[in-house]
């Protein structure tokens, strides 16, 4: 064995007994990682003739031979050429790897054997277990960037160079897998049967490593062209600046943090933080690039103090450069006046399949979990592995590109206003569509079901989704309906140095949004606000903590500035800081204002308590219970707790259920009334329809209860399919008994919603009668003038509330009910209400009927 000073050259009959049974030892006391480099060409040089790169195994192997076994590949000395490649392009390249092996074997930190073969550089890096104190899948990921790393600084000086401007270099690394070796006694230990069976195996072991190694190396990212980085050029002239992208709170219109996004400064172009990072690491600047975005994201950031979170790219391959010290993040973020749980790091998910680039992600997710960060994946798709890698993973924030949604999903660029009397939403003059021709689009149906679970799954895992892609008003629909906590997007607002507030005709449509979704449900947060102490920014954490001693029933403290909440302690998590080692004197003489929670929920009083409990349970795993803080006109007014919220909800859910129908499902009389009397106090125009099913007792008789009940259930499902294919998010089906339904909805598409329900019934209900029913008689048993079912509808049109009750509603219905029984076949009979029955005298009355038979 030749020594060098930096490092032992393995000659050509490396694979001796002494040799293998050095390696054993090593890997009996530590670990050994195998890495390969091999240049793929590109522009070949001039007497090449081999045709290109290999694609298998055989075609660039390591030359020379393991204990008797073959390996295609150049020649042991590297002196002679290999498939046309010149003597002199072989010296150089046997040079580059030289100064490859010489750097990696001095800053590995490692025992190192390294081999060249013409083209290829094989290296063997022992490390024993007591020297290494990270795992082993830290240090062969460590070992592999080091070596890319320097391949990468190799591949831009002139050596390089020479061998042609597109030459590229492959390279790959694999663990070297142990066997367990029985132990000897003192007669066999030195026995030649015993050396044998251990280098029969550490050859094996060897050749598996090689080959993994080299089936790595034949992976896209892990090729290094010589190519200089035009946009990283050098270490002080980084070309890029910081913009920062708004994400804000997907059910209140609220600011909840910015992300980080690199543009160009020579062009002023978006420059994916991604790109960027991989045009760094070929350019050899990734600790460089890292460093500086970091530095330049934290200290430009608008908002201090932590009202807002900071989303910061960071590359997982940076995890293994040496100059990487632990702290080095957490004391810029400290001294910017944050702490760790402001900032999230975003981690790109790349495709399944790259282990090299897997083990980065898993060692850097280690490491900064433990330094108190948040953790966000974006590239997540909507598919089974990225789920899968998604819950493996178990991110605090998972991102999710919904560029994919519908266009244009209800038509009218977002509105989801449906045509009508009363203001339609379309120009004046212009036609309305037939009856029935409006219905719900696909699209949004698809995409609600995906998006909602979606949500499902990561609450069910705790994992907070965050919608990225969100460029047009439309999206805004079915993220809100299937759950979807927090987004951004050119829609939400643009990527500035400087941004501004979010602008309050996106906050206005957000809380529209949310609204239509909560608008049926009774009780605000006001009923459940109990009194609360605040306390300034500047008031010491002891004396918060004495607070909480004499006041035990109290479970959290509001921090205000001018009676303005800026601030949430809660006690549970006041005592985890200071019976934590030195939590004391660290906390305990140290400003409130620098460990309270700087983001904590805070709603107004009048927002509905079932919203409040959504929003609540959006929230980070480790905020799932803090207490919600209530204001009136942004002045504290108390707080709420998760426990009398939980309570509401659950006592609302079993009242309902106890008023529901059990045929259909759908709500009963008492929930009807309530529906009622709120529509008529909020005041607004709205309309309630009467369903009825003609001639149902005669089918019942007939056919049986059993077709009964399936009559009855698709009703029920044609009115509530109707309702939601006309956009009426706000709308409420009841079910007041037996053949009898009600709907209320807004004004605006109410006629259009009614011909539609009576087109979807007249197509359906013919699957139930047959052609053998006989003659439709009536309660008296006589013949009716009709063929079948049929569906009479009677619409009130209620443009004037004021005067109006549930009962004087109903009266009303019920003359209008009579006048759509006398048509034949399915009936449509409408009233515009513009007048008070207080008032004694009526102002103006249309009355319109529409009959198909």
């Amino acid at each position: 064995m030749r020594k060098e000073r930096h490092g032992p050259w393995l000659n050509g009959d490396w694979m001796d007994g002494e040799w293998l049974k050095r390696i054993a030892e090593r890997l009996a006391n530590g670990s050994v990682c195998l890495l390969v480099a091999s240049w793929s060409g590109g522009a070949a040089p001039a007497n090449r003739g081999d045709g290109g790169e290999a694609n298998d195994l055989g075609g660039q192997a390591f030359g020379g031979s393991i204990a008797g076994r073959s390996i295609a590949g150049g020649s042991l000395d590297g002196e002679g050429s290999r498939g046309g490649f010149g003597r002199t392009e072989a010296l150089r390249m046997r040079r580059l790897f030289r100064s490859i092996a010489l750097r990696f074997s001095v800053d590995s930190d490692c025992e190192v054997y390294w081999k060249q073969s013409g083209t290829e550089l094989i290296l063997l890096a022992c490390a024993r277990d007591v020297q290494w104190r990270g795992s082993e899948d830290d240090l062969l990921g460590r070992l592999a960037y080091l070596l890319r790393d320097m391949i990468a600084a190799a591949m831009a000086g002139k050596a390089a160079k020479r061998l042609g401007g597109q030459t590229a270099i492959r390279c790959g690394a694999a663990e070297v897998e142990r066997f367990d070796r029985e132990r000897p006694n003192r007669e066999e230990a030195d026995s030649e049967e015993r050396r044998r069976a251990d280098g029969s195996r550490t050859e094996n072991a060897l050749l598996a490593a090689w080959q993994t190694a080299w089936r790595r190396s034949l992976a896209p990212s892990s090729e290094l062209r010589c190519r200089p980085s035009r946009s990283i050029p050098s270490e002080g002239s980084l070309d890029f600046e910081v913009r920062y992208s708004p994400i804000v709170s997907l059910l209140d219109g609220t600011l909840f943090g910015y992300e980080a996004v690199p543009y160009r400064v020579s062009t002023g172009e978006r420059w994916p933080a991604d790109e960027m990072f991989a045009e760094a690491e070929a350019g050899g600047r990734l600790y460089e690039c890292d460093r500086r975005f970091r530095e330049t994201a934290i200290r430009g950031l608008p908002i201090r103090r932590g009202e807002a979170k900071l989303f910061l790219p960071v590359p997982a391959g940076i995890i293994y450069d040496a100059r990487l010290y632990p702290g080095t993040t957490l004391r810029r973020i400290e001294a910017a006046g944050l702490r760790p749980e402001h900032v999230v790091l975003r981690f790109a998910l790349r495709p399944e399949g790259e282990e090299l680039d897997e083990r980065a992600l898993r060692a850097a997710l280690r490491h900064y979990r433990v330094q108190g960060f948040r953790i966000s994946l974006s590239g997540l798709s909507v598919d089974r592995n990225s789920l899968r890698r998604m819950l493996e993973l178990h991110p605090d924030y998972a991102e999710i590109d919904v560029s994919w949604m519908e266009r244009d999903l209800d038509g009218s660029g977002g509105s989801s206003g449906i045509g009508g009397i009363g203001g339609s939403g379309r120009p004046s003059g212009e036609a309305s569509p037939a009856a029935g021709t409006l219905t719900r689009h696909p699209g949004r149906t698809v995409d609600e079901t995906l998006l909602g679970a979606l949500a499902a799954l990561a609450r069910k895992e705790q994992v907070v989704l965050l919608a990225t892609g969100i460029d047009r008003e439309s999206q805004l629909g079915p993220l809100v309906s299937g759950g979807i906590g927090y987004g951004r997007g050119s829609w939400i607002g643009p990527e500035e140095a400087k941004p501004s507030a979010t602008a309050p005709s996106v906050r206005e449509r957000i809380r529209f949004e949310v609204n239509k979704r909560y608008r049926k449900e009774a009780g605000s947060l006001s009923e459940l606000t109990m009194p609360v102490e605040t306390f300034g920014r500047d008031t010491p954490v002891s004396e918060i903590a004495r607070h909480f001693e004499s006041h035990r029933e109290a479970h959290g403290f509001v921090i205000a500035e001018e009676g303005r909440p800026v601030g949430l302690l809660m006690k549970e998590k006041l005592h985890q800081m200071l019976s934590g080692q030195f939590g004391l004197p660290l906390y305990w003489n140290r400003p409130v204002g620098k460990i309270m929670d700087t983001q904590p929920m805070t709603v107004d009083e009048a927002t509905p308590i079932d919203l409040v409990s959504q929003m609540a349970m959006s929230r980070e795993p480790d905020k799932l219970y803090d207490a919600v803080v209530v204001t009136r006109d942004g002045v504290v007014r108390g707080i709420a707790s998760i426990r009398a919220l939980l309570e509401w909800v659950t006592h609302a859910r079993m009242a309902d259920a106890q008023w529901a129908n059990p045929l259909t499902g759908l709500p009963g009389n008492e929930p009807i009334r309530r529906e009622l009397t709120r529509r008529i106090g909020d005041g607004k125009p709205f309309a309630v329809l009467y369903a009825d099913v003609d001639h149902f007792k005669w089918f019942n008789d007939r056919f049986g209860f059993h077709r009964g009940d399936e009559v009855i259930r698709f009703t029920a499902e044609t009115l509530l399919a109707c309702a939601r294919a006309q956009g009426q998010e706000d709308g409420f089906v009841g079910h007041i008994g037996g053949d009898d339904f009600i709907v209320v909805s807004a004004c605006d598409g109410s006629i259009e919603l009614a011909s539609a329900i009576l087109e979807q019934f007249e197509k359906g209900i013919s699957g139930y009668v047959g052609k053998d029913a006989g003659p439709v008689l009536d309660r008296d048993g006589l013949p009716a003038d009709a063929d079948g079912l049929s569906l009479s509808l009677s619409l009130l049109l209620c443009e004037q509330t004021g005067g109006w009750t549930p009962d004087l509603l109903a009266e009303r219905a019920a003359l209008l009910k009579k006048r759509a029984k006398r048509q034949r076949g399915n009936a449509l009979v409408w009233e515009s209400l513009s007048w008070s029955p207080a008032g004694g005298t009526m102002s103006t009355i249309t009355v319109g009927t529409e009959s198909t038979s």
